[in-house]
């Protein structure tokens, strides 16, 4: 898609680089901690839990599969309440 097909109606096509500056520099709170919260501790945590049951029950139970599956629904259920966890901190933290 081109450059004319994209903009064409846009009331802001002659003035777009500015239109993206302004939005660059408006004021307000950074989201860095709150995507880095929503995304990236979720994320981390899901893999570490994945990690340490893979790693645990590795050795316990015979078949590989079912230790995997296992281990994915353990991990999937800390994910969750890690999200619980930070949700419950957030809401307690701005009072």
């Amino acid at each position: 898609m081109s450059r004319q097909e994209f903009c064409n109606g846009c009331e802001h096509a002659h003035r777009c680089g500015e239109v993206y500056r302004v939005l660059g520099h408006r004021p307000g709170p950074s989201v860095v901690w709150t995507v880095i919260a929503a995304f990236v501790l979720p994320i981390g945590a899901f893999v570490a839990a994945l990690a340490v049951a893979d790693r645990a029950l590795g050795g316990v139970l015979e078949s590989e599969r079912v230790a995997t599956v296992v281990s994915f629904a353990i991990a999937a259920t800390v994910a969750v309440l890690f999200v619980f966890c930070l949700g419950w901190a957030r809401r307690l933290l701005r009072r």
